[in-house]
């Protein structure tokens, strides 16, 4: 497929594919319906990237009628053309080589003139999960409404799990993600490769004023021998978490002066106890291959109120995988192309997710 290794491009061929003239409509239709962000770049949806890139292909009512002399370009996609659109949809460094070898796998496969009965082929290579992966596409697997998972897939060559390891801790994520009221962790007591880490969740503006906090304390473990697994934790009981708040209310005292909560600690402490029981489950990992540059993270909760969609959960989620990834984009406010599946199915369409709200 055309991430494993396209065929480059031919100094040898002309670099430009061809739609043929009963292949045009075809084509227009087939990357109109795909809601793909790098379809609608090669369709030439200008103002749905923002004004970032001019058409690449273009079709018309009357593009079967086009003569090849007198219309010379309006059924070509160049390989300038392709690499714009590929830079202008992931805006990552290596977006433009990698439209350099799915220029090069149409050409070996597709050839220069591409008919009808090759658009679906086409779209195939243009769309491939490897493809979108290595140009900084993001692929998400929502299962949220089923049963509360969500793991999100990027591609990053060169990290290690000491450099992950360095961004899972400390535990200071609120610092960047409005829903997070406060976070911390402690060294477990004869652990120590493991740490408490305590959470309180409040949504940003009205919601967060109607449904109000959702703590929870989990135990994270960095295990040694665990493959390609960094990261794990879980859930600790309810009571379990009421005595560790105690156990730690000087670490929650200094927490709180660190986000700026000025509430009485115990008052917040009391406060946190009563509100554990509206998550009633998380558990989660964030695992890496060196091999081949594979970053996934995955997390399932399940709380005592629904979120009005899931975008909700998803948003902050990709925030804190990107910063685990060490990706730059946790900072920005560049919205990412995301592979979506609903609930186990089919990947049929591509979502913007902006990483940052504010």
């Amino acid at each position: 497929m055309a991430g494993n290794g396209a065929s480059p491009v031919s100094a040898s061929r002309p670099p430009y594919i061809v739609i043929e003239a009963d292949a045009a409509d075809h084509l227009e239709d087939t990357l109109d319906g795909s809601d793909i962000p790098i379809c609608e770049a090669i369709e030439g949806d200008n103002y749905k990237l923002e004004g970032r890139t001019t058409r690449t292909f273009w079709d018309s009512p009357k593009a079967p009628e086009y003569e090849w002399e007198i219309w010379p370009d309006d059924r070509n996609i160049t390989l300038t053309e392709l690499r714009r659109s590929f830079l202008a949809t992931y805006r990552t460094p290596q977006s433009q080589a990698v439209a350099d070898r799915v220029f090069g796998q149409l050409k070996s496969e597709l050839g220069d003139t591409i008919g009808k009965n090759e658009i679906d082929r086409f779209q195939q290579i243009l769309t491939d999960q490897a493809v979108h992966l290595d140009a900084g596409g993001i692929i998400i697997n929502n299962n949220i409404d089923s049963g509360g998972n969500l793991a999100i897939k990027l591609k990053k060559p060169g990290l290690t799990r000491e450099s992950i390891r360095a961004r899972v801790l400390p535990y200071d994520t609120y610092k960047t993600m409005p829903d997070l009221e406060l976070t911390f962790e402690v060294p477990v007591p004869g652990e120590p490769n493991a740490y408490y880490e305590f959470t309180i969740t409040r949504p940003d503006g009205v919601a967060g004023k109607v449904v109000g906090m959702f703590p929870a304390v989990t135990k994270l473990v960095f295990p040694q021998n665990g493959g390609n697994v960094v990261a794990h934790w879980d859930m600790v009981s309810h009571p379990e978490a009421q005595r560790l708040i105690d156990q730690f209310k000087p670490d929650l005292a200094r927490a709180m002066s660190r986000a700026g909560i000025t509430t009485n600690l115990d008052e917040y402490a009391d406060t946190f106890k009563k509100e554990l029981t509206s998550v009633r489950n998380v558990f989660g990992s964030v695992s890496y291959d060196p091999q081949t540059g594979i970053f996934i993270y995955q997390q399932s909760a399940q709380v005592s109120w629904k979120p009005p969609s899931d975008s909700f959960i998803i948003r902050p989620l990709l925030q804190v995988a990107l910063h685990y990834a060490g990706d730059p984009r946790a900072e920005a406010k560049a919205k990412i192309p995301c592979w979506m599946s609903e609930d186990d199915g089919p990947m049929e369409k591509d979502f913007f997710y902006a990483p940052a709200f504010k």
